[in-house]
């Protein structure tokens, strides 16, 4: 069964049969959410654009860029090297933030355009796929 992890501040996603949820909160107060099992962890399943950010690119903070009408990016990682992410604010660093390691998926439903991504090291590609 995968996991998928993902940061909401509006709403919890609606579960399938099957899925156990996980709640924990994070440093800042937020609730984080891991749903696991069960397939898609959330009800927005329109697709609304791609995009992939590659290891060149990942040499310097990067944003999202949100289709009109997107709510839900999933961002995966398809490199052998880790990236990192902030959505607070500051620009991730190399060395700051939270990690998305290679093959791993990050489930984003809120502020997306709030979040920015930087490679740890050169071998990063994140492919975005984004739901109305």
């Amino acid at each position: 069964m995968g996991s998928n992890f993902g940061i909401f501040t509006d709403k919890l996603p609606k579960l399938t049969d099957g899925q156990q949820v996980s709640p924990q909160v994070d440093s800042s107060g937020r609730l984080l959410v891991s749903v696991a099992g069960g397939g898609s962890n959330s009800s927005y399943t329109t697709p609304k654009g791609y995009q992939q950010l590659t290891s060149q690119q990942l040499a310097t903070a990067q944003g999202l860029t949100v289709p009109d009408g997107a709510v839900r990016a999933v961002v995966q990682n398809n490199g052998a090297q880790a990236a990192r992410f902030r959505a607070d604010g500051p620009d991730p660093t190399p060395t700051t933030g939270q990690r998305i390691a290679g093959g791993d998926t990050l489930d984003i439903v809120s502020a997306l355009s709030s979040y920015r991504f930087i490679r740890e090291a050169e071998g990063v590609s994140l492919d975005v796929t984004y739901y109305a």
